[in-house]
């Protein structure tokens, strides 16, 4: 497989809403709900201070506000939507704040179906590989990636399946339709 890497700064940051937020293996299709370290306040926004848990998704743009230390792990839960990464997005995720992210799981750290902006916040995101084979195991797997305002990014993937191949971050374009070629990394002040 080629890949193809552009270097831009800057980036924009992306924010149209989430359809639905998966997180702790629950469902919710409407913000104003609130758990032990998170609460999503409206259709783009997403907040977590001190969340240590299960997977977190969202079905659509997510603005995720990190303060203190966060963690997302792989839920491992036959019946889970979201089965080998510990953080989801299938559309477009910023990740701001001062606090940091630890995401974990089998295939991912972190899965985002287009673009995944780090803006000043520390995201450790790590993939293991059990349990995979055939597949690209990555810390990130993103569409396109941006890291900037003095964010920190550390990505690792290991596997020792069949067929697996192991990246800190691996960018694919996965965008259907929109006309615009993915795979672009950036930083900036970072």
């Amino acid at each position: 497989m080629a890949f193809s890497y552009r270097l831009l700064l800057g980036g924009p940051s992306y924010a149209a809403g989430a359809e639905s937020l998966i997180i702790a293996g629950a469902t919710y299709y409407e913000p104003g709900v609130s758990g032990p370290g998170w609460a999503w306040t409206d259709a783009d926004h997403l907040e977590l201070n001190g969340y240590a848990g299960e997977a977190i998704g969202a079905e659509g743009d997510l603005v995720l506000t990190l303060a203190g230390q966060n963690s997302v792990t792989e839920s491992h839960a036959p019946d889970a939507d979201i089965t080998l990464c510990g953080m989801e997005a299938w559309g477009n995720l910023t990740l701001r704040g001062t606090g940091t992210l630890t995401a974990t799981g089998s295939q991912c750290g972190i899965h985002v179906s287009q673009a995944l902006v780090v803006d000043g916040c520390t995201v450790d995101a790590r993939a293991d590989g059990a349990d995979i084979t055939d597949e690209a195991v990555a810390g990130v797997i993103a569409g396109d990636m941006a890291v900037r305002g003095g964010g920190r990014v550390v990505a690792a993937g290991a596997g020792s399946g069949a067929g697996v191949r192991a990246y800190g971050v691996y960018l694919q374009d996965a965008r259907l339709g929109d006309g615009v070629a993915g795979c672009r990394l950036s930083v900036d002040a970072s």
